[in-house]
């Protein structure tokens, strides 16, 4: 769950805002736009014994790939090794799929965002028998200030990983990470309590 997760994060993709609602492309009026040749830039900041490091990711769309019948977006970087398996990103009304790799092949389908919900709406994934995550609207078309660059139309999720406990016959939360999008950018910025991923800067194709 978290290595589909951090390697998620670090190929998430952002695209640029229309100026007209009624000629915008479909990818300028949604939250994950994923237009060919596209390219984002990111820093990722590590904190560790009250140190901040600075990395530098990248992702870029990569093309259209058919896989069990379905369409979707290939998001990664291109300058990784061979054998790769890019994130596969498909959108459905409002609805936003991706697909991982995990022990050398794609995972299943995970419903990691939905556009169309209210504030305060809540969507589950049973990741496994034993291990579920829970995706919570936070707020909706807010403005934010991040990276020194302001973001309008911004949505975040919050997400919260649970473990079973069969001896206590309940779930233990694990994990919690905060995401924010913005309309026709895409993700912003992705934060736990040790690491963050903010926007840097993007070229759109």
């Amino acid at each position: 769950m978290k290595n589909l997760l951090f390697s998620s994060i670090l190929i998430f993709i952002c695209f640029s805002a229309c100026s007209k609602k009624d000629e915008a492309k479909p990818d300028e009026l949604d939250y994950y736009p994923t237009s060919k040749n596209s390219q984002w830039k990111y820093v990722w900041e590590l904190t560790s014994n009250n140190e901040v490091n600075l990395e530098n990711a990248k992702s870029q769309a990569l093309g259209d790939t058919i896989v069990d019948g379905k369409q979707y977006a290939m998001i990664g970087d291109p300058s990784m090794l061979q054998p790769y398996f890019p994130l596969l990103v498909r959108k459905e009304n409002g609805k936003y799929y991706q697909r991982g790799e995990i022990y050398g092949k794609y995972g299943a389908e995970e419903l990691f965002l939905q556009d169309n919900l209210p504030v305060g709406s809540t969507w589950i994934i049973q990741d496994t028998p034993d291990i579920k995550t829970v995706n919570t609207i936070v707020s909706k078309d807010e403005t934010r200030m991040i990276g020194g660059q302001e973001y309008k139309h911004t949505l975040e999720v919050k997400r919260e990983s649970f473990i079973y406990i069969p001896n206590k016959n309940e779930y233990i939360l694990d994990y919690t990470d905060a995401r924010i999008y913005a309309k026709g950018v895409g993700l912003v910025e992705w934060s736990t309590d040790q690491r963050r991923i903010a926007l840097k800067e993007y070229q759109i194709q």
